[in-house]
């Protein structure tokens, strides 16, 4: 059985904070992870049982009292098997749980698990994947990358799911540079928009193309002469199946390529 236990001397002392959780019926923690502006702020997460669903509760006192986060997470998953919980140091209230599948498949009591993402606190939920998800990583770059353990596999994405500001290069920063943004948003579904620059007192051929990870082209978006400046590029994969994208420009000798992350 899991358990929520703390230390306040480095380990040398613990005190069990589980049973103040409440209505626990379920007492198996399964995750926890510790709010990055506030050390008091905890996130815990509960499996489910045969007769009662996981749960996903917070403190903010150090584990002496807990509340319940979950009313709007469980309307998109009934049974909530939360496997991990991941929180963004760059901003407060906005972080990552993921869950696994429960009980039997093709049963009206079956749960597909899936990555969910709240930015508020857990009061709204959008789910960013859809399957069992069953721990979850990050670097340490800005913005980071996150790695979904995945029953299909590792995934990874550029965590700019939000995106609140697209830097706005001026004439002169853009005037002797080509240049291929990182597409927004990013993981995507199933629209996504890309942005390239052609520099000043420049008119090429650009091509703008996608290709699947085993280099097979799925769609041209781009195939004509363009002048300079800033070209938005709309790219919309509704006919694509979930997986990783590689798009391509190349325009005179020039050639940059990204990645990008299809979600359904």
């Amino acid at each position: 059985m899991g358990r929520v236990l703390k230390s306040t001397n480095a380990g040398i002392n613990w005190e069990d904070k589980t049973n103040n959780l409440p209505n626990l019926q379920v007492e198996t923690g399964q995750c926890l992870a510790i709010d990055p502006f506030n050390p008091e702020v905890i996130y815990v997460g509960l499996r489910p049982d045969i007769n009662e669903p996981g749960g996903l509760f917070k403190s903010t006192n150090g584990g002496e009292s807990w509340i319940r986060i979950d009313s709007t997470l469980r309307q998109q998953d009934q049974w909530m098997k939360i496997t991990s919980i991941l929180t963004d140091k760059q901003k407060a209230g906005r972080f990552y749980v993921g869950m696994s599948q429960y009980n039997q498949p093709y049963t009206p009591q079956y749960s597909n698990g899936g990555l969910f993402l709240t930015e508020d606190y857990g009061k709204n939920w959008e789910r960013v994947y859809d399957g069992a998800v069953f721990s979850l990583y990050e670097d340490y770059q800005n913005p980071r990358n996150v790695y979904v353990n995945t029953k299909f596999g590792l995934l990874k994405f550029l965590d700019t799911l939000t995106v609140t500001s697209i830097y706005d290069y001026s004439n002169e920063e853009i005037s002797n540079t080509y240049f291929l943004e990182q597409n927004y948003p990013n993981p995507f579904n199933p629209i996504t928009t890309i942005e390239y620059v052609i520099p000043n007192g420049v008119r090429d051929l650009v091509t703008l193309k996608v290709y699947d990870i085993l280099g097979n082209e799925v769609a041209t978006l781009v195939n004509e002469y363009r002048e300079s400046g800033r070209y938005k590029i709309e790219f919309d994969a509704n006919s694509l199946a979930s997986g990783v994208y590689i798009y391509k420009l190349t325009a005179g000798s020039f050639v940059s390529n990204r990645k990008m992350l299809l979600i359904k």
